[in-house]
């Protein structure tokens, strides 16, 4: 009688091992749309977050200088002098755009100190900053322009921007505003409208609700034609 005993080895057939792969590719494909989804919706949150420092940013400015940042100068070249603003004007001679004036307001004063009138466009221009970049932009790379006009793709790029109706003038015709926050309509009241349906866009006051989101809400409202003035009441 033979001392040692034949052991069996136990192993996956080729069929057993087919199917495990193809439950674990099951698995994979059901988690891949879940995963993207949430960090979609982390980059959603992330690139809100950010328009509200920035939109912050513009208030701190108004509160120290008690004017709105201008949207721009005419150009930005410093050796053509049309490009400069107004000796006169509040902000002074410049030939920068809203967002050079709002860097010490997050927290990027080394950057402003650093910018210089005999400079291309201050000379800070090719330095892209987190805080104005929306990771779910598919038109940014490595934090700068990727548009092939005009050599814009050395510029650092921003996600968000100024309206010229608030910062410009248009009515100057010209794009550094010298607008007040006091002076722009919040909205809420619908003054001379003519009857009929009409959209009014509210936009939420951050200073005085800082929960809120800096995003327009729209509302649909009628207006009779014995109406003279119009007033939404926010909930």
């Amino acid at each position: 009688m033979s001392l040692f005993k034949r052991r069996t080895r136990c192993a996956f057939t080729l069929i057993e091992l087919l199917v495990v792969i193809a439950i674990i590719a099951i698995l994979i494909a059901l988690l891949v749309p879940a995963v993207q989804k949430v960090r979609e919706s982390a980059a959603r949150t992330q690139c809100q977050s950010q328009m509200k420092n920035v939109v912050l940013a513009v208030h701190a400015l108004h509160d120290t200088k008690k004017l709105l940042p201008p949207m721009s100068a005419v150009c930005a070249d410093p050796n053509n002098a049309g490009c400069f603003t107004p000796t006169n004007h509040p902000y002074g001679r410049h030939h920068y755009t809203m967002f050079h004036f709002i860097l010490p307001y997050i927290e990027q004063d080394a950057i402003y100190r650093a910018l210089t009138l005999t400079s291309y466009a201050g000379g800070q221009y090719q330095r892209p900053l987190a805080i104005l970049l929306c990771p779910s932009d598919p038109s940014i790379s490595d934090g700068k322009c990727t548009t092939t006009n005009g050599g814009a793709n050395n510029w650092g790029a921003s996600c968000y921007a100024g309206n010229n109706y608030v910062f410009g003038n248009p009515a100057g015709g010209n794009t550094y505003g010298t607008a007040k926050i006091q002076t722009i309509p919040d909205g809420s009241k619908v003054k001379g409208a003519q009857p009929g349906e009409h959209t009014v866009t509210i936009i939420p006051n951050l200073k005085e609700r800082p929960e809120a989101t800096p995003i327009q809400l729209k509302k649909n409202i009628t207006i009779k034609p014995e109406d003279k003035n119009v007033t939404i009441k926010l909930d």
